[in-house]
């Protein structure tokens, strides 16, 4: 009988536990939410409350808006205090893909800015300051200080 050319069982077995181990470690990372969303839902947050306040500072007497839902964040598109819309501005608006932002239990809230750049009672008690939370890959913080100062915090 010739030598006969073939896998044998022990090597295909093989082959097939490495394929379902790459299979549930790799691709779930490859085709998933990227580990460093968080960290850029979190930087565009940062830069949203930033520009808020500003706007809030640059014209006096009159309140910005941020709002956050639970897919998306951006301005408001007027400066009213009950305004619910986000802008119709698609550049303003940050989509989460799989981040969830909360500030206390909710996540469906905004945010304003008096015209001295301190952070006022939106849909949420902000006395204090507040401390939103971002989860995704990993859970990270933004603190807005009584006084203003926004910040990202350990």
């Amino acid at each position: 009988m010739k030598n006969q050319r073939g896998f044998t069982l022990v090597e295909l077995v093989m082959t097939m536990i490495l394929i379902s181990i790459l299979a549930v470690t790799v691709l779930p990372k490859l085709f998933g939410p990227s580990e460093f969303a968080v960290y850029a839902i979190r930087d565009q947050l940062i830069g949203q409350l930033r520009l808020s306040q500003l706007q809030a500072l640059n014209r006096r007497g009159t309140t910005q808006n941020l709002l956050v839902k639970p897919d998306k964040f951006g301005l408001a598109r007027s400066t009213t205090d009950t305004e619910t819309q986000l802008s119709s501005d698609e550049n303003s608006i940050v989509d989460l893909d799989g981040v969830s932002i909360k500030l206390g239990a909710s996540n469906d809230f905004s945010l304003r800015f008096d015209s001295h750049g301190k952070i006022t009672a939106g849909s949420v008690s902000c006395d204090g300051g507040c401390t939103l939370t971002l989860i995704g890959s990993e859970t990270l913080k933004i603190t807005i200080e009584s006084e203003g100062y926004v910040h990202e915090s350990s």
